[in-house]
């Protein structure tokens, strides 16, 4: 269960780095930001900050914004 646990963190952070400008990502959570995401939905990055781990995305009002990778799985790489 350990390794379970070990795997899918591996996991999610080798896609993090993979979340890049213009990788297609899906909200999986949208805590304190559920006025500019929604889960389930996908959005293209924009832009990247590798080392705050955030990225730049157009939310659910139209505003550009900078957004932790955590919220999101990938979809698809660039």
């Amino acid at each position: 269960m350990y390794e379970e646990v070990l795997a899918k963190r591996k996991r999610r952070k080798e896609n993090q780095q993979k979340m890049t400008k213009g990788a297609v990502v899906i909200c999986s959570d949208n805590t304190r930001h559920a006025n500019q995401v929604t889960p389930g939905r996908t959005y293209l990055i924009l832009d990247e900050q590798k080392e705050q781990l955030n990225i730049r995305i157009n939310d659910d009002r139209g505003k550009t914004i900078w957004i932790p990778k955590a919220h999101f799985e990938l979809i698809s790489e660039t």
